[in-house]
This record gives structure tokens, C-alpha cells and sequence, in this order.
């Protein structure tokens, strides 16, 4: 035992430097990937946060996207009004939901589950949302659902391709039937994109479920997939196993079966997306100015609520 204390203070003193800086919040050295392979955390950020070893694409931040994303990682983010945060002052066993929230967006460095910004694809001028799971399992609030509309009203106004990152488990129970109505909300303006000529692409950057996926997700002109993993589908697996009372097979709800059965458009690696995105974006765009030009009449929806109440 004489040995170990001998040694003691000298382990101690090596291992002061590592508690001062997990101490300051500063990051370690190294990230793990769940195939339980170490990497060097730059060496992981250069490959796109996606595994050297085994090639799993992790999720990211809102704003890991757009630097990984945006030309020269320049861009700005676009600010919105924020409803009330607890419409209905929800408390479970857990804590308060305003507690809840404060916590989230201290340890995420957020605000909330979503976030909008505006900068160049290759020289060309896009409006970019992005979702984050790590904050609430990026289910959709009051918030969210206003988040995604002041980014499509942007969208509109500027005349700029919305591209939207989306990973999400539903709608936030938290704030009860708002969140539900976000779908509402959410689907009505992904049809003012079209009504306005204005290409939308989305794209699975880590699970989609829930009604995330019934409105806004399933809406676009393509839907892409950075992972064959990634989960994509309504109810959960579980909930569906309960209820048909038999065993799913594996890849029931993973991208390449939603791929193979026609619910996504090509699965598309991380590495890709720019290059992707753009030249889908290039076609898309003559196509939509075609369209323009070819229509002779533009009846805004206010003219066409008032032709309506006058044949009525």
C-alpha cells in the first residue's frame, strides 16, 4: 500500500489540469462514438461530426449546421417574436416546464429547438433552418411553430430557397393543444412556398417522428436524408408493435426502408449535401421561373378571400 500513496500525489497533480477545464466548461480533447472508437475532436469536426470509424453521422446543433453549411461558415441568424413560454404552466414529476426550459437552453446555448438563418450556397442567397434534438428532442412548441414561420415569411419576402434541416420527436406536450396546432400553422405556410414559386427542400438530419413529420417535414419539392439509419415515420415503433401485437422487422421507419417503400427521395452523406443541394436547387429554380412566367393572373390571398365572400 506504500506504493499507492507515493504515487498518489503525483496522479492528483496530472489530473488537475483536466478538473480546471471540465471544471470552466471547456471541451475535452477527444469525443466517443457509440461503436466505442475515440477520435480527436477537430480530426471529428473536419469529418462533418461523422465517426472515422464506423461512419455514423451524429447529430449537431443549429449552429454547427449552418458553419458546416453556409459558405465560409458566414451567416445570420434570424430573430423572431417568442409567444408566452408556458401557456399552460405545465408541471409534472419532474419539475416545472419554465424550469425545464431555463436548463435546456443553458446546456444547449440556444434558445430553442430551432433556429433560422440566412447566408450564401455556393454564391447563391438561402434561408436555412436547422432543428437541434439535444433540446427537448427538438418537439414542436408555440416557439418552434413561430420560428418556422417568421423563416418561410423571410423566405418569401427575399425570394430565397428555404432549406430545413429537420430532426424532431413531435409535437411538445408541454404546451398541450398549441403544439398540436403548430401543425396547422406549419403546413399552411409550406403551401404559401408554393403558391409563391419558392423551391423547399428538407432534410432528415437525425430522427423525424410525430407530427413533425406529418405537416412541415413531408411538404417539400425533395426530401432528403443524411443517414440510411436515421428514423423516419408517424407513431412510434413501439406504439405500432402494441397495437398490431407482433414484432416489426428492424428496419421498419430507418430511411432506406422509408426510401425503398417512396416517403424519402435519396438518402444523400453529409459530405454531399452542398454540392446536392445546389445543383437540385439550380433546376428548381428555372422550373419555378417558368412557372412565373407563365402565369398571367397573381390573385393575392386577400383578393381571393374577397371573390370568395362575393360569389357566397
Amino acid at each position: 500500500m506504500n506504493w499507492i500513496k507515493r504515487i498518489a500525489p503525483g496522479i492528483k497533480s496530472l489530473l488537475s489540469p483536466l478538473k480546471k477545464r471540465m471544471s470552466k466548461g471547456e471541451k475535452s480533447l477527444w469525443t466517443n462514438c457509440t461503436c466505442g472508437k475515440l477520435t480527436l475532436r477537430d480530426e471529428f469536426e473536419k469529418n462533418l461530426f461523422e465517426c472515422p470509424s464506423c461512419f455514423k453521422t451524429h447529430l449537431i446543433s443549429c449552429k454547427q449546421r449552418f458553419n458546416i453549411f453556409f459558405d465560409d461558415s458566414e451567416y445570420t441568424v434570424l430573430e423572431y417574436g417568442m409567444p408566452p413560454e408556458d401557456p399552460i404552466n405545465f408541471s409534472d414529476p419532474r419539475g416545472k416546464y419554465v424550469d425545464r426550459l431555463k436548463e435546456s437552453r443553458k446546456k444547449v446555448g440556444e434558445k430553442e429547438a430551432m433556429l433560422f438563418a440566412t447566408g450564401w450556397l455556393n454564391a447563391m442567397p438561402v434561408t436555412v433552418g436547422s432543428m437541434n434534438f439535444s433540446f427537448f428532442g427538438a418537439s414542436v412548441s408555440p416557439s418552434v411553430g413561430e420560428c418556422f414561420l417568421s423563416g418561410v415569411q423571410h423566405s418569401i419576402n427575399n425570394k430565397q430557397p428555404l432549406i430545413l434541416f429537420v430532426t424532431s420527436g413531435g409535437m411538445r406536450m408541454h404546451t398541450g393543444i398549441l403544439s398540436l396546432m403548430q401543425m396547422t400553422r406549419m403546413t399552411l405556410a409550406c403551401s404559401e412556398l408554393k403558391k409563391n414559386k419558392i423551391p423547399f427542400i428538407v432534410v432528415a438530419g437525425g430522427p423525424c417522428l410525430g407530427g413533425t413529420t406529418a405537416s412541415m417535414a413531408s411538404l417539400a419539392d425533395a426530401i432528403f436524408s443524411e443517414s440510411k439509419d436515421f428514423l423516419w415515420g408517424f407513431s412510434g415503433k413501439r406504439i405500432i408493435e402494441q397495437n398490431l401485437r407482433e414484432k416489426l422487422p428492424d428496419e421498419v421507419q430507418t430511411s432506406q426502408w422509408v426510401l425503398e417503400h417512396g416517403g424519402l427521395d435519396k438518402i444523400v452523406p453529409r459530405k454531399e449535401l452542398r454540392s446536392e443541394i445546389y445543383n437540385l436547387l439550380s433546376i428548381l429554380l428555372k422550373i419555378k421561373e417558368k412557372e412565373i412566367n407563365n402565369t398571367n393572373d397573381v390573385v393575392s390571398i386577400d383578393e381571393s378571400l374577397q371573390k370568395t365572400s362575393k360569389a357566397v
